[in-house]
């Protein structure tokens, strides 16, 4: 099934990416080159934001061929399809929309949402708000396709793949072509008559088109190699015209979906901890107010993530329990009449029951809080690679995220649960 792994990591973070590792060394002589080379892909990144086009590689690994069709038609339309003798595999990429099918002899299936909906969250607006003049990525763009294509020169990103082909669905982009969307990693590319090229002590080589700003050429020694066959400075007007899927495809989408929220979840998690870290680094504001800003752009991802059906379900099935208490408090209390002895016992267990209630919910809250995953910068983070994180300033950032997570569990789950037993406890007369 590697072409549903594939599927379940188009996501908007591109987490697995890496940046192209540093060429050897260059002498001064290169260092205008490497001025001109950063400056020259400066310029394709603008232009390639605002141009239509379909272009088509030959991809090949481990001595199997493949070919790979891409079409961009901004702002934020996309799609790939990926042919080879296992079969086919088709994604589109709409401001509104994500679908991906795979056609191959054994294996069908088909994925299609709203990802919006999904991804739909308030943190980047709190971001907005809280921390104004700082940069949030994809500000500009909205939502739409993001694709990345990297060489991975020294070990590979996954299995024995050198070669990264990622596309994504983005809430707020900064730039839809992930190698050019950084001008600075080309500072040592050779610059020739219509290409840059990046090459590595490893053999491997990646060669860029000036006149486009597309890959022309990726290449590993180890075998994986991708190369340009047709660019067309445009795309058809029945492009993205999604047709309906063949019959007997397996839907997907659900598991899609599953797959895809850890990477949403830490790519709201890192544009708050880029926030929190900047604003600690620059001293813009007091630490009890970074502290106090950080706690509502959280509670943003919180809110939303308590109402996951994962948190759904645990609070069904603690309905449930008091539904069921509810029921015998009722029965119990036809027979005890007015007997005030029997009564009080009947109060006393009351009682307990809300305090084992109680606990439940401030057990799962210190669960879930435990279990939130340490943050480490993403090999994408838009931070400067080579300054590491300071480990005081993510562990206070995390101290925000862990009351704004515990805020959220509160409202979101506990008050309800809790609301729900005393009103359901009164309206049978069990809850004086």
């Amino acid at each position: 099934m590697r072409a549903i792994e594939l599927a379940l990591v188009l996501i908007a973070l591109g987490a697995a990416a890496s940046a192209p590792q540093e060429p050897e060394s260059k002498s001064k002589s290169a260092a205008k080159t490497a001025d001109s080379a950063s400056e020259i892909v400066a310029r394709l990144r603008e232009e390639s934001e605002h141009q239509s086009c379909t272009v088509t590689f030959k991809m090949s690994r481990a001595g199997k061929e493949s070919t790979l069709r891409i079409r961009y038609a901004p702002p934020g339309e996309m799609s790939f399809e990926i042919l080879n003798e296992e079969g086919t595999l088709e994604c589109w990429v709409q401001p509104d929309r994500w679908v991906i099918r795979n056609a191959g002899p054994d294996d069908q299936w088909a994925g299609d949402f709203n990802p919006k909906e999904m991804f739909a969250c308030e943190v980047f607006g709190v971001l907005k708000d809280e921390f104004p003049g700082q940069p949030v990525e994809g500000e500009d763009m909205g939502p739409g396709g993001d694709l990345t294509l990297r060489l991975h020169p020294d070990k590979p990103f996954n299995g024995d793949r050198y070669l990264e082909f990622e596309l994504s669905w983005l809430p707020e982009r900064h730039h839809p072509l992930d190698w050019i969307s950084r001008p600075e990693e080309w500072s040592g590319a050779r610059v020739e008559e219509k290409l840059l090229v990046l090459e590595y002590s490893s053999g491997a080589r990646f060669s860029l088109s000036r006149d486009t700003g597309w890959p022309v050429e990726m290449s590993h020694p180890a075998g994986s190699h991708l190369e340009l066959v047709d660019y067309k400075d445009s795309v058809e007007a029945d492009d993205f015209d999604i047709p309906t899927p063949k019959a007997g495809m397996k839907d997907v989408t659900q598991q899609w979906m599953q797959g895809a929220a850890p990477a949403i979840f830490y790519s709201q998690r890192a544009s708050v901890y880029a926030a929190g870290i900047r604003a600690s680094r620059d001293d813009t504001y007091e630490k009890p107010v970074i502290a106090e800003k950080l706690v509502k752009a959280f509670s943003a991802i919180y809110t939303k993530e308590m109402r996951r059906p994962c948190f759904g379900d645990w609070s069904e099935m603690a309905r449930k329990r008091i539904d069921g208490f509810a029921d015998a408090c009722e029965e119990r209390l036809k027979q005890i009449g007015d007997d005030s002895t029997l009564r009080d016992e009947l109060d006393a267990v009351v009682a307990e029951e809300k305090s084992e209630l109680l606990k439940a919910i401030e057990g799962g809250i210190d669960d879930y809080v435990s279990k939130i995953p340490a943050f480490k910068r993403s090999t994408k983070e838009s931070e400067d690679e080579d300054e590491p994180l300071d480990p005081q300033i993510v562990s206070e950032i995390f101290v925000s995220e862990e009351t704004a997570a515990r805020d959220a569990f509160q409202v979101e789950i506990a008050a309800p649960l809790l609301a729900k037993f005393d009103s359901d406890l009164r309206a049978i007369g069990a809850l004086k």
